[in-house]
Order: structure tokens, then C-alpha cells, then sequence
């Protein structure tokens, strides 16, 4: 600490693809955090190389550790694999022998690039068990992962939620039935909206499939977002066009479109198969949205009980799906409601405060 102030650099930087960085920065800067942002290095020591020359630096706060993944991954070799995760291992406590605390956030369970599962689990195992503090954004997460890994890290854990985005996007920029009408849709019958990047990884397919069997024909489906391939784009349209009760927006949204598609929608549905954290649900919960989630969701930890329908063993996502048909409008009022409600609990100020004792 100097000058009162704690130094943090934050990496890698993903602030454009999200605005989790920027809220949790500001956040922390009140509490007298200064906060940088910088790439991984491409080096075998990742870390040490990425702070270097940086003097001011009390704490490394490593958040989506994909780019370091990958380049051990790769390595066809098992020697030269072990190799280079044991010069990680070392570098994490080079880095910490230099008297800087290194924080790692667990947003996934694995990587979604589906990498050499036995190895990356090593990599996650051994990393937890080198760093200072792993923060965690729920309970669950916490215990998902120390069963999984097979290790008690409960003792240099740390539980802070992700964070609202109440005040981050803009407001609507028209009612729901005007918004329908502008985008094409019919005004009357239930939405149900993907919002959001899509990704192999996000359950699109299962939830256009699941959508076939909706017997309700006042029901309308609506994927939106940018496919991350041309390949993966063509597949989805592919498995969309047959259907037209299914509309598809095929591209990167601007703020206020997301916002608007948000707006317009009855229900908000996020088939992803495995991830411990979701920024799209916690940005549906700030706009008052009820959710169709898979049972894994509730990993997250954050959304309430009566905010969100599961589909899993017990339930098909088609299952689910007739059954929002025949909700009332004031029953999903209700659900929506009951998730804003949860949301504005989710403060910035106080994950700001908490990620700062973190750094402790």
C-alpha cells in the first residue's frame, strides 16, 4: 500500500466485450483501489512479464485465464506440457515473492473453447492452490468447483456476487407494443428472447428444438446477437428458417437495441449448459425480466426462487416453454419484479468494498 492506495493491475483486459471490468474499476477506485488494465503476455512466464517495469503494483488480479490456457493446450508434447504449467506455477510465485498478491475471480467452470479437459483441470487445481485469494461469485460456485477440482480452498476464498447493471445500459426507447411493432413482431402473444452473444457453448440449438414443440401457436421465439462464426450463423439459420414463429437477429447490438429487444420480451431464456456465472442473466434481472434457465444455473446463486423457471431431468425446456404460454401477464409481472427486486440487492458499492478487504 502507498499513499493510502492500493495498486491493482487487472488482466487480461476484456473491457470491451464487457462492461464488468469498468463497473468493478470504479467501484473499487472509492474505496481507494487504483486499478489498470493490461493484456496477458505471450511469454512462459506470464504473469511476471505482464507487470514488469510497473513498480506501483500491490495486488494482480487475474480474472478469464483462457489466454494462458490455450498455449499449454496446444502442446502435443506431455514433457513440454509439464514443462510449461510448472513455470506457471513458479510464476505465480515469483510474482508473489515480490511482495504482490494475486487474485484470481473463477467466472467458469472450464473454458469455453473446450481445451484438453484432463490437463486444464490440473492447470485450475494447481492455480488455486498458488495464488493468495480466489473470489467466487456464489457459494455454490465455490463448492462446484472444490468438488470438481478436489480441493478445500475455502480457507483463501473469498464470496463476492457479480455486480447489477441497473444504470449501465440505457432506459427502453419506446413501450413494449411500440417497440414490437417497430422490430416486426406481433403485439399480441408471448415473446420468448435470446439476447446475447451467441456461442456453441449457449444451448441455442436446444432451445430453437425445445421451441418446435411449443404447442401454442400465439407463442414467438427470438434469437438475437452476433454468432461468433459464419459457419456457426448459417447453422442456426438453417435450423430457424422452417419456423415462422422464430425471428432471428444475426448481429452485433448496439446498447440500445439490446435494451430494446429486452424491453419488448415477456420472458428472457438463457439455455446455457456450463458456466458459474452469467452476465446476461444478472443484465435480464436489472431490467425486470423472468427467466427459463437449466437447473446447472443455479450455480449462479443469485437469482431468486420465484424469479425463474428450470428445465433439466425432471422438466424439458419444451416442457417449460408450454408452460409460460399459458401464464398470466401479472404472474410474469410478478417473476420479473421479484428478480429486479434481487438485483438492486447486487450493488457495485458493495463489491467494490468487499473485493477491496479481498485484496487485504
Amino acid at each position: 500500500m502507498k499513499n493510502n492506495k492500493t495498486y491493482a493491475v487487472h488482466l487480461p483486459d476484456y473491457r470491451n466485450a464487457n462492461p464488468y471490468q469498468s463497473l468493478l474499476a470504479s467501484a473499487l477506485s472509492k474505496e481507494h483501489v487504483e486499478t489498470a488494465f493490461i493484456p496477458f503476455s505471450l511469454s512462459l512466464l506470464p504473469l511476471t512479464k505482464s507487470i514488469k517495469g510497473m513498480k506501483s503494483v500491490d495486488v494482480v488480479h487475474v480474472h478469464w485465464i483462457t489466454d494462458i490456457l490455450q498455449p499449454l493446450m496446444w502442446t502435443k508434447s506431455n514433457l513440454v506440457f509439464y514443462i510449461k504449467f510448472s513455470l506457471l506455477i513458479i510464476d505465480v510465485f515469483l510474482v508473489r515473492l515480490r511482495g504482490k498478491k494475486v487474485v484470481w475471480t473463477v467466472h467458469n467452470k472450464l473454458a469455453h473453447q473446450q481445451l484438453n479437459t484432463k490437463r486444464e483441470l490440473l492447470v485450475r487445481k494447481w492455480l488455486a492452490k498458488s495464488v493468495n485469494r480466489v473470489i467466487f461469485h456464489s457459494i455454490e460456485a465455490q463448492e462446484l468447483v472444490s468438488n470438481m477440482l478436489n480441493i478445500d480452498i475455502r480457507s483463501k476464498s473469498k464470496i463476492i456476487f457479480h455486480g447489477n447493471y441497473l444504470g449501465s445500459y440505457p432506459a427502453p426507447s419506446n413501450s413494449k407494443l411500440d417497440l414490437r411493432e417497430r422490430y416486426g413482431l406481433p403485439s399480441s402473444g408471448r415473446l420468448i428472447s435470446y439476447v446475447g452473444v451467441l456461442r456453441p457453448y449457449k444451448g441455442i440449438e436446444t432451445l430453437i428444438e425445445a421451441f418446435s414443440k411449443v404447442q401454442s401457436k400465439s407463442m414467438r421465439l427470438l434469437i438475437s446477437g452476433n454468432p461468433n462464426s459464419t459457419q456457426y450463423k448459417a447453422q442456426l439459420a438453417q435450423m430457424a428458417i422452417d419456423n415462422s414463429r422464430i425471428s432471428t437477429d444475426f448481429q452485433f447490438l448496439p446498447d440500445q437495441k439490446m435494451v430494446d429487444y429486452l424491453a419488448m420480451s415477456d420472458v428472457i431464456c438463457l439455455p446455457f449448459s456450463d458456466t458459474l456465472t452469467s452476465g446476461s442473466t444478472i443484465l435480464a434481472m436489472s431490467y425486470a425480466k423472468p427467466l427459463i434457465l437449466p437447473e446447472t444455473a443455479k450455480v449462479f446463486g443469485c437469482v431468486p426462487t420465484n424469479g425463474a423457471f428450470y428445465f433439466g431431468e425432471k422438466e424439458s425446456l419444451a416442457d417449460v416453454l408450454n408452460k409460460v404460454s399459458s401464464l398470466t401477464d401479472s404472474k410474469l409481472h410478478e417473476m420479473g419484479e421479484a428478480n429486479l427486486l434481487q438485483a438492486k440487492k447486487m450493488s457495485w458499492e458493495t463489491v467494490g468494498k468487499l473485493t477491496a478487504v479481498a485484496y487485504l
